[in-house]
């Protein structure tokens, strides 16, 4: 994997295993402009930002650090970063810990399609390994709920139960549709909690 820092902001950037092999393909291409089509988006990036030499302005900056900065530059470690928060804060911390930082994850000024921000985080959770896979709903659902915030997408997450048999479950809805989940599942359970982050 390739890890590249931005000195002009003092960040560091991981590239998932796709982008690091094209990434590599360009460095060893490099100097010159022999780039191939299927490096060129990455390279029309890199450049905008300042990362290559050859940049036709002055490096971009993002400004003041914020989620949604973060969201927009580096979606992949954010969700990376959400997923190991919300398992690290589900098996170590109070319940109210976990449900507060989930609800308190500020919208991102910048827009990430749903589908975008669905792909980054699907891809995220290929890097973490859970005791229970998919049953493990209740850290999945907040790292995910706080991921898509900070997307600036308009979530909510809800926390139902069943009565028999006894059973809870935790997921994330976009426009009254369940996100990475079955409606048939979801219709089972009762919402008793919900993070509104759909109203603002």
């Amino acid at each position: 994997m390739v890890v590249l820092l931005d000195v002009h902001v003092g960040e560091f950037f991981a590239l998932d295993p796709a982008d690091s092999r094209e990434w590599m393909r360009v460095v060893e291409r490099l100097p010159g402009d022999a780039i191939d089509r299927a490096g060129a988006g990455l390279v029309g990036e890199a450049r905008a930002r300042g990362w290559l030499a050859g940049s036709t302005g002055p490096p971009a900056h993002p400004g003041p650090r914020s989620p949604g900065n973060l969201a927009r530059r580096v979606p992949l470690a954010d969700a990376y970063g959400c997923l190991m928060r919300a398992y690290f804060a589900v098996r170590y911390l109070p319940f109210w810990r976990s449900y507060t930082w989930a609800a308190a994850a500020a919208p991102g000024a910048h827009v990430t399609a749903m589908d975008r921000g669905l792909a980054t985080f699907i891809r995220a959770e290929h890097a973490v390994v859970s005791r229970l896979g998919a049953d493990d709903c209740l850290p999945r659902s907040l790292a995910l709920y706080a991921f898509l915030r900070r997307c600036g997408l308009p979530v909510r997450h809800r926390i139902g139960v069943r009565r028999y048999p006894f059973g809870s479950h935790a997921w994330v809805e976009h426009g009254g549709a369940p996100v990475l989940d079955s409606r048939d599942r979801t219709d089972r359970y009762t919402p008793i909690a919900t993070i509104d982050g759909a109203s603002g």
